[in-house]
């Protein structure tokens, strides 16, 4: 039987990344991770769409 292998993508460079041991998991790198934490203060990455009032009231369900 064929086992299927994930291979883990860095998502800001895309090189193959190996999860043990790897300090800066998801990234491969200190710069890729400095990376993505830049995009996300500059606001090239955000999230679409607002919460909705239902959304909220269900998240603090699943708190309590």
């Amino acid at each position: 039987m064929d086992k299927k292998v994930n291979r883990l993508i860095c998502p800001v460079c895309k090189a193959a990344i190996i999860k043990e041991g790897n300090n800066y998991f998801p990234f491969c790198s200190p710069r890729c991770k400095d990376t993505d934490l830049y995009h996300w203060l500059t606001g090239k990455y955000k999230i679409s769409s607002p919460l909705k009032v239902e959304d909220e009231e269900d998240e603090e369900e699943d708190l309590s």
